[in-house]
């Protein structure tokens, strides 16, 4: 009598390993795509910073002054970007923090904060050279207390100089949560 191997079925070790397999690529690719998320969003704040500021220019071109500036204003004038969020007056980053956009001591400048920006989204943004449009007239940064210039006075210690290196950036951001400040004029 002959016996016949019929073994066609796996067992259930070779099962366990080909899925502990599958969960290790699933965990590295949910990995991968939330790091692309989280780029992407911070890549589209910095966008957000720019497109708010434009839409004040549009505005107000050709105008000195920015009397009357508010949030409202913009929002009625479809002026501000599409995927940040306006509810009951206020206005929301991609991050889900407030953004204001106020006017300064005058009417001559204003200032735009985005709040409550994680750490890496703060040395991202402080860390950027926001001179390069000769179109913008930036005039200083703040995270809190410390001011970033372009010039700053020699002793100075809670100034910077624009733009940040990474570990300035990184020394500034500190907190977990910052308010970034743009001072236009």
């Amino acid at each position: 009598m002959r016996i016949v191997d019929c073994q066609k079925g796996r067992t259930l070790i070779e099962i366990l390993g080909v899925l502990s397999i599958v969960a290790v690529l699933i965990a590295g690719a949910t990995k991968l795509l939330d790091r692309a998320i989280l780029r992407y969003k911070l890549t589209r704040v910095s966008q957000q910073v720019v497109e708010v500021q434009n839409a004040v220019a549009k505005k107000f071109v050709g105008r000195r002054e920015y009397t009357g500036l508010t949030l409202t204003l913009l929002h009625n004038d479809h002026l501000l970007p599409s995927d940040m969020r306006y509810s009951n007056n206020k206005l929301y980053h991609k991050l889900g923090g407030e953004v204001t956009v106020t006017l300064a001591a005058d009417d001559t400048n204003y200032v735009i904060t985005f709040k409550s920006l994680p750490k890496n989204a703060c040395t991202e943004l402080v860390s950027q050279n926001w001179g390069l449009d000769p179109r913008v007239t930036l005039n200083e940064m703040s995270v809190g207390t410390k001011k970033m210039r372009w010039r700053c006075e020699t002793g100075s210690s809670s100034c910077y100089v624009m733009p940040l290196s990474v570990a300035d950036a990184h020394a500034v951001c500190a907190a977990a949560s910052n308010d970034v400040s743009w001072n236009y004029y």
